[in-house]
Parts: C-alpha cells; structure tokens; sequence
C-alpha cells in the first residue's frame, strides 16, 4: 500500500501481518478460506519484503 508520491503508507507492517489483512479483504469478498490462502501465499516475493 502506496500513497500518492510511492511511499508506504504502513511502513512497518510485516510480510505476515500483510498476508492476514489480505486474506480477511479476500474472505469478506465471499471466497473460501482456502482460496484466499493460495492468493496470498507469494506476497513474501513481493519487493517490499526482498
């Protein structure tokens, strides 16, 4: 999560921390727990977190 000029708007947030804020968007979306699970699974790849 950027803000307008490309900086981190939650600087400290973990690449865990990001894979369970993500999983809860994509399960009040309506989609399984498990589906969300596969989603997230590669966020550590991310830049951010190389």
């Amino acid at each position: 999560m950027t803000d307008h000029d490309g900086t981190f708007t939650m600087p400290n947030l973990t690449v865990v921390e990001m894979k369970n804020r993500v999983k809860v968007k994509i399960v009040e979306l309506g989609i399984p727990k498990f589906i969300a699970s596969l989603l997230t699974r590669n966020i550590h790849k991310l830049e951010r977190w190389k």
